[in-house]
This record gives C-alpha cells, sequence and structure tokens, in this order.
C-alpha cells in the first residue's frame, strides 16, 4: 500500500465520517455501536491520506461474571469493514493486527467472531490471518484466535460450548 495509514482508537463520535460510506452496513454499524455498552466498545479506525478509510469495532466480553470468560479474558470482534477505495490493498489485515496486538497488550487472551455461514471471502481472511474455525451451524460459523499459548493449552472452551482440550 502506497499511502500513509495510521491506525487509532476510536470513539463512537469519530464514527460519523464512516457512516457515510459505510453503504448496506450502516444501519448495522448504528444497531452496533448503540447496543454495546460504551465501557465495553472498542473501535480501530484506519486513516489513509487522512481520509477514514477502514472500522473495526469489537466488544470486551471479559466483564462477564457467568461464565469462565471472566478468568480466560475475552473480546468479540463484530465487524471489519474497509471503504471500497481501499478494499483488496491489505488496509483490512493491517487492521486486524494492529487490534490483535492491542487486545494482547491489554490482556485478552481470546478473540471470537461470528460470520454469517455463506460469507466466503470473510471466512478466507480469518484463516490467512490466524483464526481458527471452532463451530458451525445453520447459519454462521464460530472463529477464534488465541492470543494466549500457556502451560501448553492451545485452546479454551467457554461453558456452552463443546468439550474439546487440545495440549501441545
Amino acid at each position: 500500500m502506497t499511502s500513509s495509514i495510521e491506525i487509532k482508537e476510536s470513539k463512537k463520535k469519530d464514527l460519523l465520517d464512516f457512516l457515510l460510506f459505510a453503504g448496506e452496513f450502516k444501519s448495522f454499524i448504528e444497531n452496533l455501536i448503540n447496543s454495546i455498552p460504551i465501557e465495553r466498545l472498542f473501535i480501530l479506525s484506519a486513516y489513509c491520506n487522512n481520509s477514514i478509510a477502514g472500522i473495526l469495532i469489537s466488544e470486551d466480553k471479559s466483564q462477564n461474571i457467568d461464565s469462565l470468560e471472566t478468568l480466560i479474558p475475552t473480546a468479540r470482534l463484530h465487524l471489519i469493514q474497509v471503504n471500497q477505495l481501499y478494499q483488496n490493498k491489505g488496509l483490512g489485515t493491517t487492521l486486524l493486527k494492529e487490534y490483535l496486538k492491542k487486545q494482547q497488550f491489554r490482556g485478552i487472551a481470546t478473540i471470537n467472531i461470528k460470520i454469517p455461514r455463506n460469507y466466503k471471502k470473510g471466512k478466507e481472511f480469518l484463516l490467512n490471518n490466524g483464526f481458527r474455525q471452532k463451530s458451525r451451524d445453520n447459519a454462521f460459523i464460530l472463529f477464534k484466535y488465541n492470543l494466549w499459548n500457556d502451560f501448553g493449552i492451545r485452546d479454551s472452551v467457554l461453558i456452552g460450548e463443546p468439550s474439546h482440550y487440545f495440549l501441545d
């Protein structure tokens, strides 16, 4: 990518510029950011030559007290969206890698994302960036990225998920 890229953490109010080009995702993004409590919302924005080019929205799920997510800090990635003008130039990958670094620094152990089962481009993107498919149903596929690799355990299972443990 030849343009100057800047990735920075954003707030809800910073999304107004992004919503101008969000297209069919506009109402989804608006509903998403209004449904997640502000203290659990994490937004990264990508700027190319001072213009917003992409966005990533996630939620800190480690505040849940009714499951092992409290012991194993987890985040849920809800959306990675890149403006059409900047697609297929590596910006989504750059945004995701910066997000993973920031989450690891914050002590998050696992990142989950659920995508529509027929979203082949999204599935390929996640697999190419180190996510592993954990489960699928008729409508969705759940992917997981582990940031922790302690004591030979390379996977974690939360209450309500099928029990499968893998040891190195």
